[in-house]
């Protein structure tokens, strides 16, 4: 178990804010897991049990899309808990899997059948959160994660630790004209006269 208390001010802000993310992959899962538990039917099916092949890759496809939602949001933001950030790349592609799974199978049910089969977002609100509002927020959550340039801090501030990035180069001097004047520098630098 972590002491906060014997951690020095900076070391404890870090661990707070690893366990806040690690609290919110752990959230998250339990949240997909409830879901399940509470619709089995929409969620435990044979994909292959479909007679139409579009249809079986389409659901096989979306099958696959729940479970990274189950299972990814835990292990990569507990992950990162841990103090490793390697596994932050894949937070996107947990995240769109099962919408764009679901979209399809929407525009394939609706070229088929003629009919928008998204009633269940009117009857079941809770899908509006896990079909539209989750990934979103998995997206942000990426974007707010990601390890970037070395020279530049999280969210665009400058420098390691929030120190002003290097200066700009300086202009190249001119070189020497035909009276052999020495040049200026910057833009006028290439006639030498002066």
């Amino acid at each position: 178990m972590i002491n906060l208390h014997i951690a020095p001010q900076e070391d404890h802000s870090k661990i707070s804010h690893r366990l806040v993310v690690g609290g919110i992959g752990l959230f998250i899962s339990f949240l997909i897991a409830t879901l399940v538990l509470t619709f089995p039917r929409f969620f435990l099916f044979n994909p292959m049990a479909e007679g139409d092949p579009v249809r079986a890759i389409e659901l096989t496809i979306s099958s696959i899309g729940w479970i990274l939602l189950l299972v990814g949001p835990a292990v990569i933001l507990m992950r990162y808990a841990s103090g490793h950030s390697n596994l932050v790349r894949f937070l996107p592609i947990v995240a769109v899997v099962w919408p764009i799974s679901l979209i399809s199978s929407h525009i394939t049910l609706f070229l088929q059948k003629g009919t928008w089969y998204t009633g269940y977002l009117i009857q079941y609100p809770i899908f509006v959160l896990t079909d539209i509002l989750l990934p979103v927020f998995l997206i942000y959550m990426w974007d707010v994660l990601r390890p970037r340039n070395p020279n530049v801090g999280p969210r665009g501030a400058t420098g390691a630790k929030g120190e002003t990035g290097s200066t700009g180069a300086t202009g190249a001097s001119g070189a020497a004209g035909p009276r052999g004047a020495k040049g200026e520098t910057g833009a006028k630098g290439s006639s030498g006269k002066k």
